[in-house]
Protein backbone atom coordinates (compact mmCIF):
# COMPACT_ATOMS: atom_id res chain seq x y z
CA UNK A 1 0.00 0.00 0.00
CA UNK A 2 1.35 3.43 -0.91
CA UNK A 3 0.82 6.47 1.30
CA UNK A 4 1.38 9.89 -0.17
CA UNK A 5 0.91 13.61 0.25
CA UNK A 6 -2.81 13.56 -0.58
CA UNK A 7 -3.50 10.64 1.78
CA UNK A 8 -2.59 12.66 4.89
CA UNK A 9 -5.99 13.40 6.40
CA UNK A 10 -5.52 13.98 10.13
CA UNK A 11 -4.42 17.37 11.43
CA UNK A 12 -1.06 16.10 12.65
CA UNK A 13 -0.33 14.59 9.23
CA UNK A 14 -0.88 17.78 7.26
CA UNK A 15 2.48 19.52 6.67
CA UNK A 16 0.75 22.78 5.76
CA UNK A 17 -0.85 22.89 9.22
CA UNK A 18 2.58 23.68 10.70
CA UNK A 19 4.55 25.30 7.89
CA UNK A 20 3.87 27.86 5.19
CA UNK A 21 5.57 28.44 1.87
CA UNK A 22 5.05 30.20 -1.42
CA UNK A 23 2.21 28.39 -3.24
CA UNK A 24 4.37 28.24 -6.36
CA UNK A 25 6.59 25.81 -4.41
CA UNK A 26 3.78 23.31 -3.72
CA UNK A 27 5.08 20.73 -6.20
CA UNK A 28 8.63 20.97 -4.83
CA UNK A 29 7.45 20.76 -1.22
CA UNK A 30 5.37 17.68 -2.04
CA UNK A 31 8.40 16.10 -3.70
CA UNK A 32 10.60 16.79 -0.65
CA UNK A 33 7.91 15.55 1.77
CA UNK A 34 7.35 12.29 -0.09
CA UNK A 35 11.09 11.70 -0.54
CA UNK A 36 11.63 12.17 3.20
CA UNK A 37 8.73 9.87 4.04
CA UNK A 38 10.14 7.20 1.73
CA UNK A 39 13.56 7.47 3.34
CA UNK A 40 12.11 7.26 6.84
CA UNK A 41 10.00 4.27 5.81
CA UNK A 42 13.02 2.45 4.38
CA UNK A 43 15.13 3.34 7.43
CA UNK A 44 12.45 1.98 9.77
CA UNK A 45 12.24 -1.29 7.84
CA UNK A 46 16.02 -1.58 7.87
CA UNK A 47 16.01 -1.03 11.65
CA UNK A 48 13.29 -3.68 11.99
CA UNK A 49 15.38 -6.21 10.07
CA UNK A 50 18.48 -5.39 12.11
CA UNK A 51 16.57 -5.78 15.38
CA UNK A 52 15.07 -9.07 14.24
CA UNK A 53 18.50 -10.34 13.17
CA UNK A 54 19.96 -9.51 16.59
CA UNK A 55 17.10 -11.25 18.40
CA UNK A 56 17.39 -14.26 16.11
CA UNK A 57 21.10 -14.61 16.85
CA UNK A 58 20.45 -14.25 20.58
CA UNK A 59 18.04 -17.15 20.25
CA UNK A 60 20.87 -19.33 18.95
CA UNK A 61 20.44 -18.97 15.22
CA UNK A 62 23.21 -17.96 12.86
CA UNK A 63 21.92 -15.04 10.79
CA UNK A 64 24.38 -12.93 8.81
CA UNK A 65 22.82 -9.93 6.99
CA UNK A 66 25.87 -9.82 4.72
CA UNK A 67 25.28 -13.37 3.46
CA UNK A 68 23.20 -13.36 0.24
CA UNK A 69 22.22 -16.97 1.02
CA UNK A 70 20.76 -16.14 4.44
CA UNK A 71 17.35 -17.55 5.33
CA UNK A 72 15.19 -14.59 6.27
CA UNK A 73 12.48 -16.91 7.60
CA UNK A 74 14.57 -16.91 10.78
CA UNK A 75 13.36 -13.33 11.36
CA UNK A 76 9.64 -14.15 11.35
CA UNK A 77 9.17 -14.43 15.14
CA UNK A 78 10.84 -11.09 15.85
CA UNK A 79 8.68 -8.25 14.49
CA UNK A 80 8.69 -4.83 16.15
CA UNK A 81 5.62 -3.56 18.00
CA UNK A 82 4.60 -1.16 15.23
CA UNK A 83 4.45 -3.98 12.67
CA UNK A 84 1.69 -6.56 12.85
CA UNK A 85 2.87 -10.20 12.57
CA UNK A 86 0.81 -10.68 9.41
CA UNK A 87 2.42 -7.74 7.60
CA UNK A 88 5.88 -8.64 8.90
CA UNK A 89 5.64 -12.21 7.61
CA UNK A 90 4.36 -10.96 4.25
CA UNK A 91 7.31 -8.56 4.00
CA UNK A 92 9.78 -11.34 4.77
CA UNK A 93 8.17 -13.39 2.02
CA UNK A 94 8.86 -10.49 -0.36
CA UNK A 95 12.47 -10.06 0.82
CA UNK A 96 13.42 -13.73 1.05
CA UNK A 97 14.50 -14.26 -2.54
CA UNK A 98 17.93 -14.39 -4.13
CA UNK A 99 17.60 -11.19 -6.16
CA UNK A 100 16.48 -9.00 -3.23
CA UNK A 101 19.15 -10.39 -0.90
CA UNK A 102 21.97 -9.90 -3.41
CA UNK A 103 20.84 -6.30 -4.08
CA UNK A 104 20.55 -5.71 -0.31
CA UNK A 105 24.12 -6.88 0.34
CA UNK A 106 25.41 -4.73 -2.53
CA UNK A 107 23.57 -1.66 -1.25
CA UNK A 108 24.92 -2.23 2.26
CA UNK A 109 28.47 -2.31 0.90
CA UNK A 110 27.87 0.85 -1.12
CA UNK A 111 26.58 2.69 1.95
CA UNK A 112 29.61 1.60 3.95
CA UNK A 113 32.09 2.76 1.30
CA UNK A 114 33.26 6.32 0.81
CA UNK A 115 35.65 7.73 -1.75
CA UNK A 116 39.32 6.75 -1.44
CA UNK A 117 38.12 3.27 -0.39
CA UNK A 118 37.54 4.53 3.15
CA UNK A 119 34.54 3.68 5.29
CA UNK A 120 32.48 6.70 6.25
CA UNK A 121 32.82 7.20 10.00
CA UNK A 122 31.96 9.63 12.74
CA UNK A 123 32.39 9.58 16.51
CA UNK A 124 28.93 10.80 17.43
CA UNK A 125 27.08 7.52 17.92
CA UNK A 126 23.44 7.78 16.92
CA UNK A 127 23.16 11.49 17.78
CA UNK A 128 22.31 13.74 14.85
CA UNK A 129 24.68 16.59 14.02
CA UNK A 130 21.93 19.09 14.81
CA UNK A 131 21.50 17.63 18.29
CA UNK A 132 25.26 17.64 18.85
CA UNK A 133 25.41 21.27 17.75
CA UNK A 134 22.69 22.18 20.25
CA UNK A 135 24.63 20.48 23.04
CA UNK A 136 27.79 22.33 22.08
CA UNK A 137 25.93 25.66 22.03
CA UNK A 138 24.41 24.95 25.45
CA UNK A 139 27.86 24.22 26.86
CA UNK A 140 29.14 27.49 25.37
CA UNK A 141 26.55 29.88 26.85
CA UNK A 142 24.28 29.60 23.86
CA UNK A 143 26.91 30.38 21.24
CA UNK A 144 26.49 27.91 18.36
CA UNK A 145 29.56 26.10 17.03
CA UNK A 146 30.94 26.82 13.62
CA UNK A 147 30.60 24.31 10.84
CA UNK A 148 34.25 23.26 11.30
CA UNK A 149 33.98 23.02 15.10
CA UNK A 150 30.97 20.72 14.77
CA UNK A 151 32.74 18.64 12.12
CA UNK A 152 35.80 18.29 14.36
CA UNK A 153 33.66 17.28 17.32
CA UNK A 154 32.01 14.51 15.34
CA UNK A 155 34.90 13.34 13.14
CA UNK A 156 37.94 13.27 15.42
CA UNK A 157 38.97 10.27 17.44
CA UNK A 158 38.12 10.44 21.11
CA UNK A 159 40.82 10.58 23.73
CA UNK A 160 40.92 8.03 26.52
CA UNK A 161 38.63 10.29 28.54
CA UNK A 162 36.14 10.42 25.65
CA UNK A 163 36.69 14.11 24.96
CA UNK A 164 37.95 15.89 21.89
CA UNK A 165 38.48 19.47 20.78
CA UNK A 166 38.98 21.41 17.60
CA UNK A 167 42.77 21.51 17.95
CA UNK A 168 43.60 18.05 19.34
CA UNK A 169 42.93 14.52 18.21
CA UNK A 170 43.27 12.60 14.96
CA UNK A 171 40.59 12.58 12.29
CA UNK A 172 38.81 9.25 11.80
CA UNK A 173 39.82 9.13 8.11
CA UNK A 174 42.36 10.87 5.92
CA UNK A 175 39.50 12.33 3.87
CA UNK A 176 38.14 14.12 6.95
CA UNK A 177 41.54 15.65 7.51
CA UNK A 178 41.82 16.81 3.90
CA UNK A 179 38.32 18.29 3.90
CA UNK A 180 38.95 20.21 7.13
CA UNK A 181 42.28 21.56 5.84
CA UNK A 182 40.84 22.62 2.51
CA UNK A 183 37.82 24.30 4.11
CA UNK A 184 40.02 26.15 6.64
CA UNK A 185 42.33 27.34 3.87
CA UNK A 186 39.38 28.52 1.77
CA UNK A 187 37.93 30.43 4.74
CA UNK A 188 41.24 32.25 5.27
CA UNK A 189 41.54 33.08 1.58
CA UNK A 190 38.00 34.45 1.45
CA UNK A 191 37.66 36.19 4.82
CA UNK A 192 41.23 36.70 6.05
CA UNK A 193 43.38 34.90 8.63
CA UNK A 194 41.50 36.19 11.69
CA UNK A 195 39.02 33.44 12.71
CA UNK A 196 36.78 36.04 14.36
CA UNK A 197 35.96 37.33 10.88
CA UNK A 198 34.93 33.90 9.62
CA UNK A 199 31.21 33.03 9.41
CA UNK A 200 29.87 30.06 11.33
CA UNK A 201 29.33 28.33 8.01
CA UNK A 202 30.01 28.97 4.35
CA UNK A 203 28.02 26.27 2.59
CA UNK A 204 29.53 27.05 -0.81
CA UNK A 205 33.08 26.59 0.48
CA UNK A 206 32.12 23.39 2.31
CA UNK A 207 30.53 21.92 -0.80
CA UNK A 208 33.70 22.74 -2.74
CA UNK A 209 35.86 21.08 -0.08
CA UNK A 210 33.86 17.84 -0.03
CA UNK A 211 33.20 17.65 -3.77
CA UNK A 212 29.53 18.59 -3.73
CA UNK A 213 26.34 16.80 -2.76
CA UNK A 214 26.04 13.04 -3.16
CA UNK A 215 22.55 11.57 -3.41
CA UNK A 216 21.11 14.54 -1.56
CA UNK A 217 23.65 14.33 1.25
CA UNK A 218 26.67 16.44 2.10
CA UNK A 219 29.75 14.75 3.53
CA UNK A 220 30.10 15.44 7.24
CA UNK A 221 26.51 16.57 7.81
CA UNK A 222 24.18 14.28 5.89
CA UNK A 223 20.98 15.77 4.55
CA UNK A 224 20.64 18.48 7.23
CA UNK A 225 23.41 20.98 6.67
Amino acid sequence: MEYGWHDATSDEDQPEEFYTWDPTLDAKMQEIWERRCLKNYNDNLSAARSSAAELSNRAGHSYDPNDPRRDMNLLKPYHLDWLSPTIWIAMIGHWNNEHWKVVSVGSRKNRMTEVDDEISKHTNGSRLCGAQGSLMAKANNGVPPSCLELFNQTHKKRSASGSTSSDTGEYVTSRCSRVADEYSTSLSQKYGDDPSNHPLVDKELWEQAVGGMKKGRLFGFGSRF
